[in-house]
C-alpha cells in the first residue's frame, strides 16, 4: 500500500493444525510441479518461494489465534493489518438449537486494520498503540522504518524508552522480530 518492495509475506494462523496443514500442502508434488520450494524453517516460521519470485511466503508457527488477537500483539499501527476469511454457515434449524449449523457453504474474505492505519501510513509516522511484546526488537525495527522515510511520533519514542529500560537484558527474545516471524 505504501509501494515499499516486499520481501515476504507471513501468514498467521488460528492453530498449530492449521499451520501444519498449510505446511503438508505447500509440500505437495501439486504445489511442487507448481514451483513452490522450501526455503527455509526455524523454530518460529516456515518459508516457501516460488521459483523466480523475489517475494516468500512466511507461514508463522510463533503464535496461534484469530487475526483480532494476532494484531493486537504488533507493535506499529502500520504493521496492523490483516486480510482473512471466514466461514459463512448454511441456515439449517433443528429442534435443539434453532438457526445452528455446522456445513459451510463458503467463505467471506475480509480486511482488518486498525482504526489510524490508513492516516498513520500516508504521515509514515510510526505509532506504537497498545503493545511492545519485545522493545529491542522493535527499537531495531525503527531503523529499517526509517529508511523507508517513517518517523516516530513523541509519545511512541517515550514509550519505547520505557519498555526499553525495563527490558530484561539476558531475556532470550531480545530480537524475536529479527529472527524470523515477525518482521
Amino acid at each position: 500500500l505504501s509501494e515499499e518492495k516486499l520481501k515476504d509475506i507471513d501468514v498467521f494462523f488460528e492453530s498449530e493444525s492449521d499451520f501444519q496443514e498449510a505446511v503438508n500442502l505447500f509440500n505437495d508434488e501439486k504445489h511442487q510441479k507448481e514451483g513452490w520450494r522450501f526455503k527455509y524453517r526455524n523454530e518460529k516460521v516456515c518459508a516457501f518461494q516460488k521459483e523466480g519470485e523475489k517475494v516468500w511466503v512466511e507461514f508463522i508457527e510463533s503464535e496461534f489465534g484469530k487475526p483480532e488477537e494476532i494484531l493486537r500483539s504488533f507493535d506499529f499501527t502500520v504493521a496492523k493489518m490483516a486480510y482473512y476469511k471466514e466461514p459463512k454457515y448454511e441456515e439449517k434449524e433443528d429442534d435443539y438449537f434453532p438457526f445452528s449449523s455446522t456445513d459451510v457453504v463458503g467463505y467471506e474474505y475480509k480486511l482488518l486494520y486498525h482504526e489510524k492505519f490508513f492516516e498513520h501510513l500516508h504521515m509514515k509516522r510510526l505509532v506504537i498503540d497498545e503493545n511492545i511484546p519485545f522493545p529491542i526488537s522493535t527499537w531495531e525495527r525503527t531503523y529499517r522504518y526509517k529508511g523507508y522515510g517513517y518517523d516516530m511520533c513523541r509519545e511512541t519514542k517515550k514509550k519505547l524508552l520505557e519498555a526499553i529500560q525495563k527490558t530484561d537484558l539476558d531475556s532470550a527474545d531480545l530480537s524475536m522480530y529479527n529472527n524470523g516471524g515477525w518482521d
